[in-house]
């Protein structure tokens, strides 16, 4: 690790990622990840995202904790993501402590997923305006990274009126990279960035309101979390009548119709917000779980509110009645000791889109769990109480019944769950008839379901109940019986069966199967070995298709032709089209019958024809590669381009060395070509 005397002093708006370079320059360390080591303690090359901010702390003039949420809230998005994530999200953000050992997960928190949070809101490439670049090196000697820059949907400096650029415009090469910033007006290869190559833009005005809107957020999260958001959103959503007063559905038609009425069509599509991203983004777990479209939420609060300010400090209120009406809830189950009292604290709830919402209510006594309804047209509730499970309790009520030799009907009296009984006597002893199962059976089931219900409440803080449940009813206890099976049935069973083979001869196992319904599915389940050895073979395993490979090659060979012209000819098709590129675009069906036999030698035909249209380098290069790069040359500030502007461009020049005479040749056509067409749109357009 290599120190430095002083940390570079911070500038008005730098992103974090120039801070964090600006100190590796200075530190002479080898490579960035050594530097984020120094100052983050995280090995990373991922400075996008601001993490450990405990540890950089001790580079702050001031070590408070109200010098880092300065820090974060002046050189980062930290104030949109404190708006719209809890309190464990943002905890990894101040201490990034690994809980896991794992380098991907930070407080429980995927890396990953932090990183996302920001890649639809930040622009992938870093931005910069020329004359700012020229301005701050007048006045501090060197260039930085502005933080407004980098937001996704902003191309323009709002400040000099003029396009942003992320390469230079004489080589291509790129000013920035995860590993490198240019911290003066010049590319890696020394092209100036001239003050005179700048391009002005005249509207951007929604761009920049936008860019004001989300600064402002930026800025109010210093005092705000994702609870008083999602808060603010509901009560204004719901006092602005977007929110049915009944039911509490999101009246997604009506507030899409209005958000885009008040802003455009065309200024939304700017900041990339359209009609499908809101019908896939807006439902009704919108205030539920945030998701990472923060130009969106920003544009929302500011369509509810006007500007932030007044939505954070907004005074309206709006309720429903509450569903099911206030906590605790009656346990329903006779067999527990808290039946009919208020034991249940809390429900699980599913909202349909027909207006009606079930709730489950679980018992944390025994475990017995009932579904209710709730009608958003009359606010009551509606219907029977539905049965979700019994419970363990109920079950050894049942057992103990069960031992006393109790009748079906007696059963089904005693416990009150007349549906539900043969359905638990399946569970608890399969096939056989529990009047017949031996006592010390029945006990040992019991036995197993009393030390479950002990740890009720354990599994139901870790949630785990239900599949705990299940688990205990597939126990070894459950399936053990100490009864053998009946070898008698059996083999009256096998001989019946033999009997009807012999008297209709060859015929399909479905003809045996409907002769003798009860003997055939008793022996599938407990003799599945005699069934398969000795009844014919079901219809769908003897039945094979005996494909003519040489018709199916031909076939497949004609098609192929087909998809390849349309490949070829679809501008669309920007990647080197190679034969997996041809197959992929063939039908599904095609696309079927093709991949498991092409490289088994069954198609010969279309294995020679594939090798044959797939695209070669200098096939691509004449078809794509050579004409869009020619286009963004131009594009970029290029007066004139020429065979020696592509050799110049340091990350493809590859491609264009060694080539022969005929090949070159090509390509000054394609490019003459292309610099008239673009000459002559230039003055259609004057």
């Amino acid at each position: 690790m290599n120190k430095i005397i002083q940390f570079p002093d911070f500038r008005l708006d730098e992103d974090i990622r120039s801070i964090v370079y600006r100190y590796h320059v200075r530190s002479l360390n080898s490579n960035i990840v050594q530097t984020m080591v120094d100052l983050f303690n995280l090995k990373t090359s991922n400075t996008v995202t601001p993490r450990a901010i405990n540890y950089f702390s001790k580079y702050l003039p001031n070590d408070t904790h109200e010098a880092k949420i300065e820090f974060l809230y002046n050189h980062t998005w930290f104030g949109i993501l404190s708006s719209f994530h809890d309190s464990e999200f943002l905890e990894c953000i101040f201490n990034g402590n690994d809980k896991t050992n794992n380098d991907n997960w930070v407080s429980g928190v995927s890396i990953q997923v932090l990183a996302r949070t920001l890649s639809e809101f930040i622009s992938e490439q870093i931005m910069y305006c020329p004359l700012c670049m020229h301005e701050d090196v007048q006045s501090f000697g060197e260039c930085f990274v502005h933080r407004g820059h980098q937001l996704k949907f902003l191309d323009v400096c709002t400040i000099h009126n003029c396009e942003l650029i992320s390469r230079c415009p004489t080589c291509w090469e790129p000013l920035a990279t995860p590993v490198y910033m240019t911290l003066l007006p010049y590319c890696r290869h020394g092209h100036e960035i001239k003050k005179q190559d700048v391009i002005q833009i005249k509207s951007y005005d929604f761009r920049k309101y936008v860019l004001i809107n989300t600064l402002k957020l930026n800025d109010f999260g210093k005092q705000r979390d994702d609870n008083y958001t999602r808060f603010q959103l509901i009560s204004q959503l719901g006092a602005k009548g977007y929110i049915h007063g009944q039911s509490g559905f999101l009246l997604r038609e009506k507030l899409i119709n209005d958000f885009f009425y008040k802003y455009g069509e065309g200024n939304l599509r700017l900041v990339g917000i359209s009609v499908s991203m809101m019908h896939a983004r807006l439902g009704n777990d919108l205030i539920k779980k945030f998701r990472h479209q923060y130009i969106f939420y920003g544009l929302l609060i500011d369509f509810l509110a006007s500007d932030i300010d007044s939505f954070f400090y907004c005074k309206d209120s709006w309720s429903v009645k509450l569903p099911f009406g206030n906590s605790p809830w009656d346990c329903l189950n006779r067999f527990c000791n808290y039946y009919n009292k208020r034991i249940i604290k809390n429900y699980s709830c599913k909202y349909s889109n027909n207006g009606r919402i079930s709730a489950e209510f679980t018992c944390p006594e025994c475990g017995y769990i009932y579904a209710r309804l709730w009608s958003s047209s009359t606010n009551t509730n509606k219907g029977k109480v539905a049965i979700v499970t019994v419970g363990p309790l109920t079950i050894i009520k049942l057992l103990e019944y069960c031992l006393q030799k109790k009748s079906i009907n007696q059963l089904k009296e005693i416990i009150s769950y007349s549906k539900s009984i043969n359905k638990y006597l399946k569970v608890l002893f399969g096939e056989y008839n529990y009047l017949h199962v031996e006592p010390e059976v029945i006990l040992n089931k019991i036995d197993v379901l009393r030390e479950f219900v002990k740890n009720i409440k354990k599994y139901l803080a870790k949630g785990e109940y239900s599949s705990q449940y299940a688990k205990v009813l597939n126990l070894p206890a459950f399936k053990q019986t100490n009864i053998i099976i009946n070898e008698d049935k059996k083999l009256a069973y096998r001989s019946k069966l033999q009997k009807i083979i012999l008297a209709l001869g060859d015929v399909p196992r479905s003809h045996i199967e409907n002769m003798a319904k009860s003997e055939y599915t008793w022996l599938f389940n407990n003799d599945r070995a005699w069934i398969e050895n000795n009844l014919p073979l079901p219809k769908n395993k003897i039945y094979t298709r005996k494909l003519d490979f040489a018709l199916l090659d031909h076939e497949l060979c004609e098609k192929l032709e087909k998809v390849s012209r349309v490949l070829y000819s679809s501008k669309a098709q920007k990647k080197i089209i190679t034969k997996y590129t041809i197959i992929n675009a063939l039908d599904k069906s095609d696309k079927n019958r093709i991949v498991p036999y092409l490289n088994k030698g069954k198609l010969p035909m279309c294995l020679e024809l594939l090798n044959e249209l797939k695209e070669t380098e200098e096939e691509y290069l004449i078809r794509m590669r050579t004409p869009k790069l020619v286009l963004s040359l131009l594009r970029n500030g290029y007066r004139n381009v020429t065979f020696e502007s592509l050799c110049n461009k340091q990350t493809i020049n590859k491609y264009y060395q060694n080539i022969d005479i005929d090949l070159k040749n090509k390509i000054i056509d394609i490019i003459d070509r292309i610099m008239k067409e673009y000459n002559e749109a230039l003055e259609i357009n004057k």
